[in-house]
């Protein structure tokens, strides 16, 4: 695994990427998406790393991925938080749209 240094340069295109590491989080996963994906900012892409979740995360997640094509659902092993917030900054951006 390569890993990126953590500050990169600023998106000239203005997207903004919200990053959301989740374990375990069905009471919440799904009140947390919808109050990112209610946000008025146009150019946002939301990413739910799902850490290896017993509980009914990734699916809620998957449903909002299905309705919304600026949400991604990018599970793994539990690995951690550290290894949730890794994953997240390695994975390629830019797949924002415009809402």
């Amino acid at each position: 695994m390569t890993l990126l240094p953590l500050s990169r340069p600023c998106s000239k295109s203005g997207e903004l990427v919200s990053v959301i590491p989740a374990h375990n989080a069905r009471d919440t996963i799904d009140e947390t998406l919808g109050s990112v994906r209610a946000q008025s900012y146009r150019a946002l892409e939301i990413i739910v790393v799902d850490d290896g979740s017993c509980d009914q995360t990734a699916a809620i997640a998957r449903c909002h991925a299905e309705t919304d094509t600026g949400v991604r659902l990018i599970e793994q092993a539990n690995a951690g938080v550290t290894a949730r917030v890794r994953c997240s900054a390695i994975t390629p951006l830019g797949r924002a749209r415009s809402r």
